[in-house]
């Protein structure tokens, strides 16, 4: 496979979000655990769609969910296997528009923004067909999607860690971005640098729940207020 977005910088990945986001980071890791065990039978099994280094599946499996995590990036999840001490989750490396895992799960997931890295219209209808073809009758999805505010450079830097986000609107009809990252960090006075450019794009909240509503999906729930600061809508959706 070729290399995906967070391939070059996975191996700090969840250090340079924890640095330059600090608790609200950890506070909506927190809050995604805890929507999913309030919605959820304990044992339930769950697909994690754009798991990364395993933020949501490492966290709900040491709850008793059986998980299943699924990235584009290989290296995010090498990252996420060597954090699963006792190898209880399953990983799957997937794009979502390509997923076909032949099961149905009691809840899925998708997640921290994974709708943006898909930039053309049929490939996020493919992924979310295959979306609503893992959840069962009687199970539930929970997406979220960015608000278009969160398009925006980012940077941090404290005595360990620089990081500079631009994000670039190269089509605005079409709401397209190139996202470049770049990551110094300083490890007993060496310096090791990150470099990362891909391409994202903005969704209607009601442009994706429209689709989802023609697959079958239907909104159960806007969790939004519930992940307020997150800088995105967050959808229960059931049959």
């Amino acid at each position: 496979m070729v290399d995906r977005p967070h391939d070059s910088w996975a191996e700090v990945y969840d250090y340079a979000y924890e640095a330059s986001f600090g608790a609200m980071y950890q506070s909506l890791t927190n809050r995604t655990v805890q929507f999913v065990k309030d919605h959820a039978c304990r044992g339930a099994r769950i697909l994690d769609l754009g798991a990364g280094t395993g933020r949501l599946s490492i966290p709900l499996a040491e709850e008793g969910f059986d998980v299943t995590a699924v990235d584009a990036s290989k290296s995010m999840l090498d990252v996420l296997s060597n954090k699963d001490i006792g190898q209880k989750i399953l990983k799957k490396n997937s794009l979502l528009q390509d997923l076909n895992l032949g099961q149905e799960f009691d809840v899925v997931l998708c997640v921290f923004s994974v709708f943006c890295y898909i930039t053309e219209r049929e490939y996020l209808r493919s992924a979310l067909k295959n979306l609503c073809y893992h959840v069962k009758r009687d199970g539930f999805a929970f997406i979220d999607v960015p608000i278009h505010s969160a398009f925006a450079d980012l940077r941090y830097n404290d005595q360990f860690i620089k990081r500079k986000v631009l994000v670039k609107n190269i089509d605005e009809h079409r709401n397209v971005y190139e996202y470049n990252e770049y990551i110094s960090v300083l490890n007993l006075d060496e310096k090791k640098d990150y470099q990362d450019q891909f391409i994202i794009r903005y969704w209607e909240p009601d442009f994706i729940l429209s689709e989802l509503e023609e697959m079958g999906m239907h909104l159960a729930y806007d969790a939004s207020l519930d992940f307020s600061g997150s800088g995105a809508h967050y959808f229960k959706l059931t049959w």
